[in-house]
C-alpha cells in the first residue's frame, strides 16, 4: 500500500460517541408486589443528538506540499425503546433498573477534501440514512407527588452496532 494511502484509514475509523441531554414522552405500565415493583416502559426520546470528527489539514508523505482533511458526523433527532424494568420503593420513592430494545435512524456524513488532485478528489461529500436496531439500559429514580404522578430522573445508555 503507498504511504499516503496508509494515512487516511486511521481518521476513517474513529468511533464516534457522545452523551447529551434529552427529552422523552414515556408509557406503560408497572405491577407492585410488596415493596418490588415490576413493569415495562415504551420511550420516545427527542433531542440533537450528534457527534463529529473532523481530521486536518494532514499533509501527504510523498507531497509536502499537498494536504487533505475529512470529516465524519453521525447523527439521529429520535430513538425509541421498549423494556421492561424492576424496582424497589421506599415512601413515595421508586428505585429502578431497566434494559430492552431500541430503534433509531441515523444520518451519516462524510467529506474528504485535498489540496493534491485538483479537480478529481477535490471533494468528497456523502450522506447515507438508515434505521437501526439496538439496546438501551440504565437506572432511574421516581418520585411520586401525586396518585398518578410524579417526578422522574433516569440515566440511558444506547448502543447501536454498525450503524452504517
Amino acid at each position: 500500500m503507498p504511504a499516503d494511502l496508509v494515512q487516511v484509514p486511521p481518521f476513517l475509523s474513529k468511533d464516534i460517541a457522545g452523551d447529551i441531554f434529552t427529552g422523552s414522552i414515556l408509557g406503560g405500565g408497572d405491577y407492585q408486589i410488596g415493596s418490588w415493583v415490576l413493569g415495562v416502559q415504551a420511550k420516545l426520546t427527542l433531542g440533537n443528538m450528534n457527534d463529529e470528527q473532523r481530521s486536518g489539514p494532514t499533509t501527504y508523505v510523498s507531497n509536502a506540499a499537498s494536504t487533505f482533511s475529512t470529516s465524519s458526523k453521525i447523527e439521529s433527532i429520535w430513538m425509541i425503546s421498549l423494556a421492561p424494568r424492576i424496582g424497589y420503593t421506599y415512601e413515595n420513592s421508586l428505585f429502578y433498573a431497566f434494559g430492552g430494545l431500541a430503534a433509531s435512524r441515523f444520518t451519516y456524513s462524510f467529506k474528504y477534501s485535498d489540496t493534491c488532485t485538483a479537480g478529481f478528489y477535490d471533494i468528497v461529500d456523502t450522506s447515507i440514512s438508515k434505521n437501526k436496531l439496538g439496546w438501551t439500559a440504565g437506572v432511574g429514580y421516581e418520585y411520586q407527588v401525586t396518585d398518578g404522578g410524579g417526578l422522574m430522573v433516569e440515566y440511558a445508555h444506547y448502543e447501536f452496532d454498525d450503524v452504517i
